[in-house]
């Protein structure tokens, strides 16, 4: 974990409130795994005072890249800055399992934002026995769809307007792709990312082979506040998502 001031490249809007933040940041990029994730803060204000946490979307050499949805005061403050320096500290978080699941395919479902980390995990580790899927309220930007082709290849998408792909939301497009046998859940592993509705709606997938990247609200990144504890399935207190997680396989966890 690192304190580091980064510099803004370039912070591109995406439309649909969403942007692409790409700062150099040398001695976080080169440390960073994929579902790992760094605490941002604008220096020139302390407004908002603690730092929020962002999924890396790409490392590569000295530049680090996120893809955020402005949800509140923090992240709309950082889409409207396009230079400068900004305040971070990671990576912080457990990363991904490394892809070692023998003859079982890698089924990658993303809610929104959450496809981040997954697209990172595909490049990073060269993944070729996989799926992914990608649930949307409505059609990407085309910007989006395009560095998805570009990293992924072949992706499937649903959208609950229907305005691309399967009309609907992302658990009924995978249960139907289950059902005429697309997936075989008892020869996969299930990796998501998304809000925590969306991870809700999947406990219906093998827990054993499922595994979940949650979104906890934090103030510190580092386990000491205890603003992200999850409880443990097995009644043995909680867990932290910034510490402990952010994966979990749904054995382990109640959501």
């Amino acid at each position: 974990m690192k304190k580091i001031e980064g510099e803004i490249l370039n912070n591109i809007d995406l439309g649909e409130g969403m942007f692409h933040l790409i700062v150099s940041a040398e001695e976080i990029a080169k440390r960073a795994k994929p579902g790992q994730f760094v605490n941002i803060r604008i220096l020139d204000t302390l407004c908002p005072f603690i730092r929020r946490p962002y999924s890396i979307w790409s490392a590569e050499g000295d530049v680090i890249e996120f893809l955020i949805k402005v949800s509140g005061l923090g992240s709309r403050l950082l889409s409207e800055r396009k230079r400068g320096k900004i305040d971070l500290l990671g990576p912080l978080g457990r990363a991904y399992p490394e892809p070692n699941f023998g003859d079982n395919e890698t089924v990658l479902i993303g809610g929104g934002t959450g496809i981040a980390p997954l697209m990172f995990y595909v490049k990073y580790y060269s993944l070729t026995n996989f799926k992914f899927i990608y649930g949307a309220k409505t059609c990407p930007p085309d910007y989006l769809i395009s560095r998805l082709g570009e990293i992924i290849g072949d992706f499937l998408v649903s959208t609950e307007d229907g305005s691309l792909g399967f009309k609907g939301l992302v658990v009924d497009y995978v249960k139907e792709l289950i059902r005429d046998g697309y997936i075989d859940p008892q020869k996969s592993i299930f990796i998501l990312c998304g809000p925590l509705a969306m991870l809700k709606s999947f406990q219906f997938l093998p827990p054993e082979n499922t595994y979940v990247s949650m979104e906890g609200k934090m103030a510190c990144g580092f386990g000491v506040c205890m603003g992200c504890a999850v409880k443990r399935r097995d009644g043995k207190g909680y867990l932290r998502t910034c510490t402990d997680g952010t994966i979990f396989r749904l054995l382990d966890i109640e959501l």
